[in-house]
């Protein structure tokens, strides 16, 4: 009987729960329900939850997310898995006020009529609740996405979906802004019964929980929130926790500030996160489509071989799922080895107090559609992968990394040995997987440095509502490989080969000390608001102090 290695999720903060409805979008996409087809080299079971309903089967991730009152639109904080007793927002035939009097015995006058005006429900919502989504069935989603639940497919338990209604979304401002108050709003009932309960039913139910992964929003309220429930993990769990913050590719002004006190805002709930996350996390990895997250959130990162729009969530989003999606690999492979546990990843690149990676990813892996690995990493002359960690440069000597590749099939590996010509010369020709090829590739390439490698011959799915628009240009075939030559066929590109690294190096040294350098020069008494929210100068200097001797893990006398 084998063990299933269970990962709780946790998402905190609307950015958040947009690539984390990408994340597991993508993640049931990847499901195969024929019982002809070979098992899935990905265990499943590692993020999602079986339940019974009704005598049927239920399959829903395990996780709890976290947003502001008015995020969710027309779905209903019950979530969308069960609809019995549940009041139907946008049902045609029976409006809300007439199913609310068919289960509320009340008499006319007893009851106060206070109505809002209808929230819309996008097209791709409705025919995935009417008909589902037929297949080449398109819509324009990069225009019509406002907001996460516009294009979530997966169904959520309804123990999962959290909010906040202390604070109201809105697409303009941001209300819940400060550090301070993110952490006083844990002690609230909401958290201290409700959200940590949660947490508890979720651990009592697995057999072998491996950890948490937290994927939050690091620019606002949240920050504080994520920093609170991840040393309440810490302290209750005693398991790996890998942390995820995240900045925004686009950013709002906090409510009653302009777009300077709103810069130095962000940048010290970023300084707050980072210092925390070193203190109670077990690795964090931050991550961004934009080269610059301090204070001024600017210069998209550009990735080879997809068109994509920086100002748009909906697509930055994406890309940061991708990325999430593919490194986790390693801990979701069904095969069990020492190497294939949440733990091993984090002791990998963890070393001396290190906590902070950096990540890079190919998406697509740029291989040509007849070309095997070998000869492409032959060719190959420049960087393999792009950088998504704000603030952040990566250099090639004395680096500890963790490397994923998925959507290589082993028959791409190399030619077999009577059709293996010039190949034969190459000391890559010795390796017999994907992984060791990688490996030797590594280490012939960075100096110094120590490479983890995972592979996995399942490409990432491209389904509606992943933006294919991504892939418009008609550079890849339909299984994501480079065209050998370019021709006006049109191919509908439905999976692609991913590459990802999380790494560690001396060079991150740099990104503390410039997040350092620019908190420092902030003085707290003109930023009423924190003050106001309980932050004391002793804390404020303690995050200095903090944040420097993290920065000095980094140094270069204390590498290997």
């Amino acid at each position: 009987m084998s063990v299933t290695r269970e990962i709780i999720t946790l998402q905190l903060g609307n950015y958040a729960n947009f690539v984390g409805t990408h994340f597991w979008n993508t993640q049931e996409h990847s499901f195969n329900y024929d019982p002809e087809v070979e098992v899935s080299e990905i265990n499943h079971d590692v993020l999602f939850r079986e339940g019974n309903y009704n005598r049927n089967v239920t399959f829903t991730p395990r996780m709890l997310l976290l947003d502001l009152k008015g995020s969710l639109k027309f779905v209903q904080e019950s979530g969308n898995l069960y609809t019995e007793n549940q009041i139907e927002l946008n049902n045609p035939e029976k409006n809300v006020l007439s199913q609310i009097r068919e289960t509320i015995a009340w008499q006319d006058d007893n009851i106060e009529v206070m109505e809002s005006e209808e929230i819309p429900m996008p097209s791709y919502q409705k025919s995935l609740m009417e008909n589902g989504i037929a297949e080449g069935e398109e819509f324009n989603l990069k225009e019509t996405v406002n907001n996460w639940p516009d294009f979530m497919y997966t169904r959520y338990h309804p123990r999962s979906i959290n909010i906040i209604k202390n604070y109201e979304y809105s697409e303009q401002i941001s209300t819940f802004d400060t550090f301070t108050v993110g952490t006083q709003l844990w002690n609230s009932p909401l958290f201290e019964d409700e959200y940590c309960d949660k947490i508890r039913n979720y651990i009592e139910e697995c057999d072998q929980c491996q950890g948490f992964q937290t994927i939050f929003d690091a620019i606002d309220g949240f920050s504080g929130v994520s920093m609170k429930c991840i040393e309440h993990l810490e302290d209750e769990y005693s398991k790996s926790i890998l942390a995820f913050p995240l900045i925004p590719s686009v950013v709002k002004n906090f409510q009653f500030s302009d777009e300077g006190m709103s810069e130095t805002i962000r940048l010290i709930n970023i300084a707050f996160s980072y210092a925390k996350l070193s203190e109670f996390s077990s690795l964090f990895i931050p991550l961004s489509t934009m080269e610059r997250g301090w204070r001024n959130v600017s210069d998209a990162r550009k990735f080879h071989n997809i068109s994509y729009d920086s100002s748009n969530l909906y697509h930055c989003s994406s890309i940061l799922s991708s990325f999430i999606d593919t490194m986790s690999i390693q801990y979701r492979l069904r095969e069990i080895t020492n190497q294939n546990y949440l733990s091993n990843l984090c002791a990998q690149l963890n070393i001396y107090g290190r906590k902070m990676c950096g990540a890079k990813i190919s998406f697509p892996f740029p291989m040509n559609e007849k070309e095997d690995l070998i000869d492409f990493l032959d060719r190959f002359n420049s960087d393999l992968m792009q950088c998504i960690s704000p603030n952040t440069t990566i250099g090639t000597d004395r680096i500890i990394q963790s490397v994923t590749l998925r959507g290589i099939p082993k028959n791409r590996l190399k030619k077999p040995f009577e059709k293996a010509k010039d190949q034969m010369k190459m000391a890559a020709y010795k390796c017999s997987s994907i992984s060791e090829m990688i490996q030797l590739y590594y280490q012939c390439s960075f100096y110094a440095s120590l490479s983890h490698v995972a592979s996995a011959e399942s490409a990432m799915k491209i389904k509606s509502p992943f933006p294919k628009e991504f892939f418009s240009d008609n550079r890849l075939t339909s299984r994501g490989f480079l065209k050998e030559f370019q021709n006006d066929e049109i191919s509908q590109v439905n999976e692609v080969p991913v590459m990802t690294s999380v790494q560690n190096s001396n060079e991150l040294s740099n990104t503390l000390e410039n997040l350092y350098t620019q908190v420092e020069r902030v003085k707290l008494a003109k930023i009423p608001r924190f003050i106001d929210a309980g932050l004391e100068k002793e804390e404020y200097k303690e995050l200095l102090e903090q944040l420097l001797v993290f920065k000095e893990q980094y140094d270069d006398n204390e590498f290997l």
